[in-house]
C-alpha cells in the first residue's frame, strides 16, 4: 500500500449525501437553476484563441507580456468607436485592417513572437487567414508539430497558458472600460506584477482562474465563438498528425506455451491485433464514433485478460475463475452495447463517475493501492465533461453487501483500497478499460480519443499481495510478519 499526499478538500466524501445510489454533484443542482452551456476550454474554445495559445507557451511568455503593454494601449485608445475588441480569431478577422495592423505591430516587431505565430499560416480555414499570412509569410516544415506542442501546453483548463489567456481577456475588459477597478481588489501595479510572477498577486490570479473556469458558460460578447472553425481545426489535427504512445506488442512469451495453449493464444493475439487496428484506423478514416471506440476497447480488454490467463501457468483456480467471469461479463456487455444504442453513453457516464469517486477516495484517505493510477482516473472523469458535473455512483449494477460487511468487521480500508478498485477491473468498468487496454492518445490535437495500450501490473500487485498477507497474518496472530 503506497502513501498518497492528500489534497485539500472542500468537503469529505463521508459528509456527502447519497441519493439513489449516487453522490450527486452539487454543480448539477446549480445547473438546473441557472443552466450553463456545458462547454469546455479545450473542446470548444481553445482554437478560437490559437494565436494566444502560441504566444503564451512557457518559452515566449515573458516577451508576450512585455509586448502586450503596447497592445493594451492600442485597445484602450480605440475602445469607444469600435465597441469591444475581442481576442477570438473571428473577432480579429472582423476588425478594420488598419486597427488589426496597429494591434499586432508591437507583437510582430519582436522576432521570437513572429516566429511563435508563424504556424498560423498553415491553417487555410483560419478566420482572417489572408491577413495572418500577409504578416507571417508561408508556413514552414515542422509548423504542425509546433501547433501540437502549444496545444499540449494549453489544453488542460488549469494550465498556465489557459489562465494567462483568461488574464489577458480580463485586462482587455478593463482597458476598454467594460470592467472597473476596485481599489480593494485590483490596481495597475498588481496587473503588471502578475505578468512576471503570478503567484505574487493571489487576488489577480484568483480572478484569472475564475474567468478561466468561466469557459463553462462563455458564450458572451467576448467569445466571438466560431464553431465551424473549432470543428475544422480538430479535423485538421486528426488528419495531419499521428496518434502518440501506441504500444507495439511482442511474441516473446510464445515459446513458453504448451502446444495446445500456443495455438489458442496465437488466435487470441490475432484478434487483439485486429481490435487494435480498428481502434486507430476507424478514427483516422472516418473520425470519432463513441460506440465503435468503446467496442474496440472492450475487445482489447477481453483479449488482454485471456492472454494473461494463458501465460500465467501458476495461476490459482480462484484467479482463473475471476478471469473467466470477467470475460463472460464483457461478452454480455458487448452484446448489450450492440443491441442498445443508448447503452454506450450510460456505460461511459457510469464509468466516469466511478473513476472520479475512486480518485477522490485515494486523495481523501491519503493512500492507494500500488497499481492504481489516480491521475489517469482523474483524466477519465474529465474526458467528456468537467468532473465537477459528474455524479459519483456508490453502488455497482447489482445490490451491495460486501461493503457493509467490511464496515462491520473493521476492514473498510481494505475494501476502499483493494476490493473496490479491483471491482473496476473485474467488472470491465470504463475506468478499468481506460487505464489498462487503451490509453488516452498523447496527441492533444486528437481530442482525447483512445488508442491501444498494454500494462503489466505483476510487480506492483505483488507489493499489494505482500501487504495483505502481512495484515491477514497479524489478524490471525500466526507467524512473524517479518518472516512472511
Amino acid at each position: 500500500m503506497k502513501k498518497r499526499k492528500a489534497k485539500s478538500r472542500r468537503e469529505p466524501l463521508s459528509r456527502m449525501k447519497v441519493e439513489k445510489g449516487k453522490i450527486p454533484s452539487p454543480w448539477n443542482a446549480l445547473d438546473k437553476i441557472a443552466p450553463t452551456n456545458s462547454v469546455s476550454w479545450y473542446h470548444d474554445h481553445l482554437p478560437d484563441y490559437l494565436w494566444l495559445v502560441l504566444l503564451t507557451r512557457a518559452k515566449y511568455r515573458t516577451q508576450t507580456f512585455v509586448a502586450f503593454r503596447a497592445v493594451l494601449d492600442v485597445l484602450h485608445d480605440n475602445r469607444q468607436q469600435n465597441g469591444l475588441i475581442g481576442f477570438s480569431h473571428q473577432r480579429l478577422a472582423d476588425l478594420d485592417i488598419n486597427l488589426f495592423d496597429s494591434i499586432f505591430a508591437p507583437i510582430l516587431a519582436i522576432k521570437e513572437l513572429r516566429e511563435a505565430l508563424r504556424p498560423l499560416a498553415v491553417l487555410d480555414q483560419l478566420p482572417g487567414a489572408d491577413r495572418w499570412r500577409a504578416k507571417l509569410g508561408e508556413g514552414e516544415k515542422g509548423d504542425n508539430d509546433l501547433i501540437e506542442a502549444a496545444v499540449a501546453e494549453a489544453a488542460p483548463q488549469n494550465s498556465r497558458p489557459a489562465t494567462d489567456i483568461a488574464f489577458l481577456m480580463l485586462v482587455n475588459l478593463i482597458v476598454q472600460d467594460r470592467m472597473s477597478f476596485n481599489a480593494g481588489l485590483l490596481n495597475p501595479a498588481d496587473l503588471d506584477a502578475y505578468a512576471f510572477n503570478p503567484d505574487s498577486v493571489p487576488n489577480i490570479s484568483g480572478l484569472a482562474r475564475s474567468m478561466r473556469n468561466g469557459w463553462l458558460n462563455h458564450d458572451r460578447e467576448e467569445a466571438g465563438h466560431n464553431r465551424d472553425w473549432v470543428d475544422f481545426f480538430y479535423n485538421w489535427g486528426r488528419e495531419s498528425s499521428v496518434c502518440r504512445g501506441i504500444y507495439i506488442s511482442s511474441d516473446d512469451d510464445s515459446s513458453s506455451y504448451e502446444d495446445g495453449a500456443r495455438r489458442i493464444m496465437a488466435q487470441i493475439v490475432e484478434i487483439r491485433d485486429c481490435c487494435a487496428r480498428r481502434l486507430t484506423a476507424d478514427f483516422q478514416a472516418s473520425g470519432y464514433n463513441e460506440q465503435r471506440e468503446v467496442l474496440a476497447a472492450l475487445g482489447l480488454y477481453a483479449t488482454d485478460i485471456a492472454i494473461s490467463a494463458g501465460i500465467s501457468g501458476s495461476a490459482s483456480h480462484a484467479q482463473g475463475a475471476i478471469l473467466v467471469r470477467s470475460l463472460a461479463e464483457i461478452n454480455i456487455l458487448i452484446s448489450h452495447i450492440i443491441k442498445d444504442n443508448t447503452a454506450v453513453g450510460r456505460y461511459r457516464s457510469y464509468g466516469a463517475g466511478r473513476a472520479r469517486l475512486l480518485a477522490e477516495k485515494a486523495d481523501e484517505i491519503g493512500i492507494s493501492a500500488n497499481y492504481l493510477f489516480v491521475e489517469e482516473l482523474e483524466n477519465v472523469s474529465n474526458e467528456r465533461r468537467a468532473a465537477m458535473f459528474i455524479d459519483m455512483p456508490v453502488n455497482a449494477f447489482y445490490k451491495k453487501s460486501v461493503r457493509d460487511t467490511a464496515i462491520e468487521c473493521g476492514a473498510k480500508d481494505v475494501y476502499d483500497t483493494y476490493y473496490d478498485v479491483g471491482s473496476m477491473y473485474a467488472h470491465a468498468e470504463w475506468g478499468g478499460v481506460a487505464t489498462s487496454s487503451v490509453q488516452m492518445c498523447g496527441n492533444p490535437l486528437h481530442l482525447g480519443h483512445y488508442i491501444p495500450s498494454e500494462r503489466l501490473f505483476a510487480v506492483e500487485m505483488l507489493k499489494d499481495v505482500e501487504w495483505l498477507v502481512k495484515r491477514i497474518a497479524t489478524e490471525l496472530g500466526v507467524g512473524s510478519t517479518a518472516e512472511i
